[in-house]
């Protein structure tokens, strides 16, 4: 009873505009970075650590805002929760096109990889190998 009171009341509470406003867009693109940054932090911690990379300073810095700047930010967004929803839903199609988009470039290069006349380079861009190609023929013509 007493979470449905404390609920009521601050749903009734008019939203506070931060003296800093962010935009839909930039609040969007903070939480999917903040997203990511927490992927990688929960499956591959070493590399943010060997990329000295702190997620906390990366985000502040990158959007040029300090911690109260994002909590009231948030704060004010979280306050609408359609909105919020909304934000949050654009979010995790945005993390959604980038794990298929990687998926599909992964897919790819294994497929390349597995050519025996092909090398991907750092770029991920596969190429003839002509070393490779030449050693292949001479091991078929020597079967012959």
């Amino acid at each position: 009873m007493l979470a449905i009171s404390v609920l009521a009341i601050a749903c009734s509470e008019k939203r506070e505009e931060p003296e800093h406003l962010l935009s839909e867009q930039q609040m969007e693109d903070i939480l999917y970075d903040i997203s990511i940054l927490q992927a990688i932090q929960s499956f591959s911690p070493r590399v943010l650590d060997t990329n000295k990379v702190d997620p906390k300073y990366y985000i502040y810095h990158k959007y040029d805002i300090d911690s109260a700047t994002f909590t009231q930010n948030n704060n004010y967004y979280a306050a609408d929760l359609e909105l919020y929803e909304k934000i949050e839903d654009r979010v995790l199609e945005r993390i959604s096109q980038k794990r298929d988009s990687l998926r599909s470039v992964n897919d790819s290069v294994k497929a390349i990889a597995t050519k025996p006349d092909t090398v991907v380079t750092s770029t991920g861009k596969a190429k003839i190998d002509s070393i490779r190609m030449a050693a292949i023929k001479k091991a078929r013509e020597s079967k012959k």
